[in-house]
């Protein structure tokens, strides 16, 4: 076996399944970037994302940048502040805020 995958599914029939891969040898990796395609994006909702921003960089995570804010209302969307970071993979993941 090349790569074991795990599927977290929800109760929502709404909600999308997280695919989770593991390798298990060594493949040529490249590293993210939010200028290049990959496989997938996840982002985490959060309550209040300058807090978790601090505690996070607390624990020496690494960071794209600072919150930043959003405002998607003149195209349907929402307000939000988001920001990037690294997980211990390299792979960048996103934390968001929803404001309203």
């Amino acid at each position: 076996l090349v790569v074991n995958l795990a599927y977290l599914t929800s109760k929502d029939k709404n909600s999308p399944s997280i695919e989770l891969l593991e390798f298990n040898k060594e493949i040529e990796r490249q590293k993210s970037s939010l200028l290049s395609t990959s496989i997938s994006e996840v982002c985490f909702i959060v309550e209040d994302i300058d807090k978790t921003y601090s505690e996070m960089l607390a624990k020496n995570v690494r960071f794209l940048s600072e919150p930043q804010y959003f405002d998607f209302t003149e195209f349907g969307g929402h307000k939000s502040k988001a920001v990037y970071f690294y997980d211990l993979d390299d792979n960048i993941l996103e934390l968001m805020q929803i404001i309203k």
